[in-house]
């Protein structure tokens, strides 16, 4: 199985409209769309992630047959 091929989406109006603010990137192969979450402890960040968790990627787009 292929693996995911991220492309960062820029903050454009339409993105920060459907998916709020963070940076964004979506899958070239197969379409999966994540969203980068702070994770925080006592009022610091301790560390990044990226959701919803998405798996291995199938290699092809939804719909695509």
């Amino acid at each position: 199985m292929p693996r995911h091929d991220w492309e960062r989406l820029p903050a454009t109006l339409e993105v920060v409209r459907q998916h709020g603010w963070g940076p964004h990137r979506q899958c070239k192969l197969c379409g999966a769309f994540q969203t980068r979450v702070q994770e925080t402890a006592w009022g610091r960040v301790t560390g990044y992630r990226w959701w919803p968790l998405v798996g291995r990627c199938p290699g092809k787009k939804k719909g695509d047959g």
